[in-house]
């Protein structure tokens, strides 16, 4: 900062910071992180902010596009704004079957926007639920839109996918699938409610998930059950299963 001309942020920087604000905290808090981010100068950073247009929307869109690229970062972001319980990231490893660095490197350029722990065993979250009203509306986030649907099936064949490859006495011990195992009929069963899930079944996405559900029941069924047993979830699961029956015949008919 040796360069930067004292007093820095300038009166009018501030002045203009305050106007985009528009009272609203959330936008003065996601800017300030943004600046501090560590991922440039604060100073170029700043000026990155004061060329944004005024309001959280357009500050969302600069963060997303701004993060530097990575493998994991959008499928992890995507699985937390989809997800109602937040995850570690630890579980999110082993959801992904990957290492714990990498889900905190595919979070690096999010940390304006999301809570990242400095341990693996607390939840990574949004810093406010504006994020997920955001990314969940395509008139708002455009190219950034989540669609709800098709990620509720993506996570439930990422539940598949990380059960299949585990089995025995421990499964439900193994990082990430204790909510595997209780939480992949449930978003099965959200991704046909959600509006335009009806169909989702027969598009290429739905071919992942029933090679997934094979490979699954093939190696790994028993020890699902045995899991779910262990966590008392059998009637909840049994009761998600039913809904997604009922809704998919219905749908067919």
């Amino acid at each position: 900062m040796q360069t930067v001309t004292a007093l820095w942020p300038s009166e009018w920087d501030l002045n203009s910071l305050v106007a985009k604000s528009a009272g609203s905290f959330i936008f003065a808090f996601t800017l300030v992180n943004f600046v501090n981010d560590g991922s440039d100068l604060p100073h170029r950073k700043l000026q990155v902010g004061l060329r944004s247009h005024n309001g959280l929307d357009p500050l969302y869109t600069q963060v997303l596009d701004a993060a530097p690229p990575n493998p994991h970062s959008f499928r992890v972001l995507q699985t937390i704004i989809t997800l109602e319980d937040m995850l570690s990231i630890k579980d999110l490893a082993g959801l992904f079957q990957i290492e714990c660095a990498d889900v905190i490197l595919a979070m690096e350029g999010f940390q304006s926007i999301l809570l990242v722990p400095e341990d693996d065993k607390r939840p990574i979250r949004p810093f406010h639920t504006s994020l997920r009203d955001f990314l969940t509306t395509e008139a708002r986030s455009g190219h950034l839109f989540i669609q709800p649907s098709i990620r509720h099936l993506s996570i439930a064949t990422d539940c598949l996918a990380a059960m299949a490859v585990h089995m025995g006495d421990t499964f439900h011990e193994c990082g990430g699938l204790e909510f595997a195992a209780r939480s992949w009929c449930h978003h099965l069963t959200q991704a046909v409610k959600e509006e335009g899930g009806d169909n989702l079944l027969l598009s290429r996405d739905g071919d992942v998930l029933m090679n997934q559900l094979t490979l699954f029941i093939s190696q790994s069924f028993d020890s699902w059950v045995n899991s779910v047993i262990v966590q008392g979830r059998i009637k909840v699961i049994l009761d998600d299963l039913n809904t997604f029956l009922q809704h998919h015949v219905c749908h067919l008919l």
